[in-house]
């Protein structure tokens, strides 16, 4: 280890002198107890500052997390409404076609069901051959 001088105000050294005379140190280990003292001090502020960083980080994550349940809730309404609507024109169908064709629900919709199936395995292969 090597030692290095410093320049220091006088005043400061004269301050640094009498605390050594008063513990029955030496000058040089004041001046080491002060600078570790300052690097332990800076340490501790990087780290408030890294601290403060994550702080910012959460906040703007837990907003993100907050306007995603909304939309989700939003979706969820959506998705309901739809349904219903959807429900509502399936069962107009079915009795369109139980008056017309003079057959009875139950098979009118499964018939719906195994045509529908086909029609949506159809639609799927060529959405793939698409690609």
């Amino acid at each position: 280890m090597a030692d290095t001088q410093v320049r220091m105000a006088n005043h400061i050294h004269e301050k640094v002198k009498s605390i050594a005379e008063k513990k029955n140190i030496t000058i040089k280990e004041v001046y080491e107890e002060a600078m570790n003292r300052y690097i332990q001090a800076e340490a501790q502020e990087d780290l408030l500052r890294e601290t403060d960083i994550e702080r910012i980080i959460n906040n703007r994550i837990s907003k993100t997390e907050e306007q995603i349940n909304r939309s989700v809730e939003r979706l969820a309404a959506l998705e309901a409404r739809v349904g219903i609507d959807n429900s509502m024109s399936l069962m107009g169908v079915v009795i369109l076609l139980e008056k017309l064709l003079k057959l009875d629900r139950e098979s009118i919709q499964n018939e719906l069901r195994k045509q529908g199936a086909l029609y949506f395995s159809a639609a799927i292969k060529e959405d793939k051959n698409k690609k």
